[in-house]
């Protein structure tokens, strides 16, 4: 595998792992990466040790309680009560007018139409995947690592094109949707979370992103760029 295409590929599985981390329960099989030191410390090494100290923290503190950890994703992302934190851009970012008011913090503004629109014109149908709204963060950090993945198998082929298509999408992604919200979702979170894990997860998820949008202005990076969590041994040894 070109160097290009496995630090796209690696991209791609990050993203998809963070995405799959906001759209269900943390089992077994989800949490295990964030347990093994050398994944931790390799994320650690990408995006700065501040992105991977809760995470750390959670590992060293973690006896197997899954039970306290889905209660912990139920009562952020699906119970609107108390610690929840909405996970739809539209609620962060669109205005509607309700009568003669002006009302924020609603589903289904301009910014779930215009996902939803960025998704077709790549000719993704992330959104049938899952039954969530479009601008489900899950979704979108989905979306992004579908983007990586089609930036490696077009590199893969030698199709300079369809990699500069594939980071061009990938940068309206970032920075007219993903960037304008998400660090308002990963602060909150820091703020609700109860426990290590989300916190975590708020501050690698925040810390790839923006190193992300420093890579693509600057292609040569991303040659270097992030590593996923299932792959940070493999490319480490």
């Amino acid at each position: 595998m070109s160097g290009a295409r496995a630090w796209a590929t690696a991209r791609g599985q990050l993203y998809r792992y963070l995405a799959t981390v906001f759209l269900t329960p943390p089992g077994a099989g989800l949490v295990a990466p964030l347990l093994d030191a050398e994944v931790l410390s390799e994320l650690g090494r990408r995006f700065g040790e501040e992105a991977v100290a809760e995470l750390r923290s959670f590992r060293d503190g973690f006896l197997g309680g899954y039970e306290s950890l889905d209660q912990e994703y139920q009562g952020l992302f699906v119970v609107p009560l108390g610690r929840y934190v909405t996970p739809y851009e539209a609620v962060y970012r669109d205005e509607h007018v309700v009568g003669d008011q002006v009302v924020r913090g609603l589903l289904l503004g301009p910014s779930t139409v215009a996902i939803k629109a960025l998704y077709r014109e790549a000719g993704v149908e992330v959104v049938e995947e899952v039954c969530e709204l479009p601008d489900h963060v899950g979704l979108e950090l989905g979306y992004l690592g579908t983007l990586c993945e089609a930036e490696a198998q077009a590199a893969e082929r030698g199709d300079a094109d369809g990699v500069a298509r594939a980071r061009g999408l990938q940068r309206r992604l970032l920075h007219d949707h993903l960037l304008a919200w998400v660090p308002s979702l990963c602060g909150r979170l820091r703020d609700l979370a109860p426990g290590p894990f989300y916190r975590g997860i708020a501050a690698l998820t925040e810390a790839a992103l923006r190193h992300e949008a420093e890579a693509l202005a600057r292609p040569g990076v991303l040659e270097g760029g992030a590593v996923s969590p299932s792959t940070a041994r493999s490319e480490t040894g």
